[in-house]
């Protein structure tokens, strides 16, 4: 006869299935759609487009990282309703606060750089990254806020809304031949749809935050002050990582088309990590903390969740590396061979990026920021000099994206070690019940 705890446990597994399969259910059509559109968007538009729009979200990933200086992780966090509100309210008033600050550095910029601005197609676009900082911070928060809900539905929903417009938009543009102009553009007003639904997705969520009490965000501040201290630098260096070869060949070598290639590849091999890994890390880092609060512990989730990223990594990308410099030409057109050659390159290391990025919400669900920080910031460091002596030495472009690989390939497999030792160190002394 089951107890009333194995009920329990029973109603918790299915809820961490059904959660995943709404969420990842949206994440799955919204990486079809570019899938699918693959083959019209590569025919459209040349790699050096898609290096003016890779360059500046490069940019606008890292300035997003620091728009609400991460709080927003602790509205999933909070235990209470109340709490969870002044968290929110803290987040989007840091983010206005942000917006202001990103204004003032593009025009000091423009000042002390004219004839870069005047010169390239790329500089004028940047009057919009505080826009970009503004809309992508307010937007995390409030996700946050419906992920704290369990608000899987509405989460699929405003994944698929803005892909759709994104989409829709650049083939419409690209048929005009707007070029450059037409990516940048359909960006924005994907990131615009998304902001204002899902302001209205939280409109009470929302107009609570607007009333909320500065002393609630004062003691929020302090509560999460961890994520402000450390999760928001590393976020920041693992963001400069990332985009580095982005920054040394398309400002500093003015190869936009090969950051074309570059981010061509590596968003269309990221394309699985967007459609399951992020939705798994979102609804772990949700239910983790519901065991840690009932068991203090996560470890049998962890692991059966390495297990079953493994089984799904090993062989999509193994066949990915095999087959990439093909299909590449196949489905985006003659144009974008290179972009196959550099998608092989970095196979492996994306594989990684989908087991591990999902298992390492671990460090943050047992308090480890500051040793997340301190990684993230040696291998951040690690990967520039990688880079920057690859520049030095390899005049080839392809040599300096495989300096890359390597450097955040050692990255990820020193990340996933440390995780399963916090898991191992962490796990219960009780049985815990089986997660999935």
């Amino acid at each position: 006869m089951k107890t009333i705890a194995d009920r329990l446990v029973n109603i918790s597994r299915l809820n961490f299935v059904r959660n995943f399969a709404t969420l990842s259910g949206g994440q799955a059509i919204a990486t079809l759609i570019p899938i699918l559109t693959a083959p019209i968007l590569g025919r459209l538009y040349l790699p050096a487009d898609y290096g003016v729009l890779g360059t500046y979200m490069a940019f606008g990933a890292v300035l997003a990282t620091i728009g609400n200086l991460q709080y927003f992780k602790g509205v999933i966090v909070d235990k209470q309703e109340h709490d969870a509100i002044a968290t929110l309210a803290l987040a989007m008033r840091i983010t206005l606060g942000m917006s202001v600050l990103a204004l003032a550095v593009v025009a000091l910029v423009r000042l002390l750089e004219p004839a870069s601005w005047s010169n390239s197609e790329l500089w004028p676009w940047f009057w919009l990254l505080p826009l970009t900082i503004l809309m992508a911070s307010q937007t995390a928060a409030l996700q946050a806020f419906a992920n704290r809900q369990n608000r899987y539905g509405f989460m699929s929903r405003l994944q698929i809304v803005s892909v759709v417009v994104t989409t829709g938009l650049s083939i419409g543009l690209g048929l005009l031949k707007w070029g450059a102009a037409g990516l940048m553009t359909a960006y924005f007003a994907g990131q615009i749809i998304a902001f204002f639904y899902v302001i209205a997705g939280n409109r009470e969520a929302f107009g609570l935050a607007r009333r909320a009490q500065w002393a609630d965000m004062r003691a929020a501040a302090v509560r999460h002050r961890d994520f402000a201290q450390w999760t928001t630098p590393t976020a920041v260096v693992e963001q400069v990582a990332m985009a580095f070869p982005i920054y040394v060949l398309g400002l500093r070598g003015g190869m936009l088309d090969v950051v074309g290639h570059f981010n061509r590849a590596r968003s269309l091999l990221a394309l699985p990590v967007q459609m399951f890994a992020t939705a798994i890390g979102q609804v772990f880092f949700r239910r983790g903390a519901e065991e840690i609060a009932r068991l203090d512990s996560a470890t049998h989730l962890f692991y059966r969740l390495a297990i079953g990223l493994t089984a799904i990594a090993v062989p999509m990308f193994g066949i990915l590396y095999l087959i990439a410099p093909t299909l590449f030409v196949f489905v985006l057109g003659p144009n974008w061979h290179e972009t196959g050659e550099v998608a092989r390159i970095l196979a492996p290391v994306i594989g990684l990026q989908f087991v591990v990025q999902p298992l390492t919400k671990i460090l943050w669900l047992h308090g480890y920021q500051r040793l997340d920080f301190i990684m993230s910031v040696s291998f951040a460091a690690f990967t520039i000099g990688a880079v920057l002596l690859a520049t030095q030495i390899i005049s080839s472009p392809m040599n300096v994206i495989v300096a890359y690989a390597m450097a955040q390939g050692v990255m990820y497999v020193a990340f996933l070690a440390v995780a399963f030792w916090i898991a191992h160190r962490h796990r219960h002394l009780r049985a815990e019940p089986a997660a999935l």
